[in-house]
């Protein structure tokens, strides 16, 4: 079993060094998302999509070195993206990592969100690094739990409904059992009080967004 995976999608160019996603046993590539591989120094395992976007020379060298090669056709019902992360899951894995998928076009980020939120739910752990933020998730059957400083940024963001029975502890703002309603701006720009924070909550999904140490906020 692969017990920690990173997927890279194409996009804006992340600034995560190696050393900050840690250690991993698979890197998947949606795509362009192997040149953000190798921008990061990775070396992709798998490179999955319809191959649109990804240059002809990065792919070269992919197979060169023994990467898998998955060829879909650009006629799909599904973005490579979330081929990456169906392939990812199927490893069951204890973890995921996302690199990228925000690519400077609003309907790309919209749906990496939404992927981010549908696959939270299906088990493994799901963080994704996009446009120089760290993004979770909370859940009913898994919280959240972030260490930092004080005065650090956290937004809790419903995704898909609302979040209801969100309690939190550490935040500057509180909930005790309350609801975030989707569409709602109150879980945004809250901070932490301390070292350490936590949500947890009864019902849907909450994204919890906090800029990478470094990028404005």
């Amino acid at each position: 079993m692969r017990r920690r995976i990173i997927v890279t999608a194409g996009g804006d160019i992340e600034q995560f060094p190696l050393i900050s996603l840690g250690y991993f046993d698979l890197c998947i590539a949606a795509d362009s998302g192997l040149e953000q591989a190798d921008r990061l120094g990775l070396q992709a395992d798998v490179i999955i999509g319809d191959m649109d976007s990804v240059s002809s020379e990065a792919l070269s060298r992919a197979r060169e070195r023994g990467a898998t090669v998955e060829i879909h056709p650009k006629d799909k019902n599904a973005s490579d993206l979330e081929l990456a992360l169906e392939r990812a899951f199927a490893e069951s894995p204890d973890e995921v990592v996302l690199v990228g998928g925000a690519g400077g076009r609003p309907d790309h980020a919209a749906l990496t969100l939404a992927l981010i939120s549908v696959f939270a739910s299906r088990g493994p752990r799901l963080t994704a690094c996009v446009g120089g933020w760290i993004i979770e998730t909370a859940t009913p059957d898994r919280g959240w739990e972030g260490h930092g400083e004080a005065g650090d940024l956290v937004s809790l963001i419903p995704q898909g409904g609302n979040a209801g029975g969100v309690t939190t502890q550490g935040l500057r703002f509180p909930l005790i059992g309350e609801q975030l309603g989707w569409g709602s701006s109150r879980g945004l720009s809250n901070s932490l009080t301390g070292a350490s924070a936590a949500v947890d909550l009864v019902a849907g999904t909450l994204l919890v967004f906090r800029p990478r140490k470094g990028t404005d906020s």
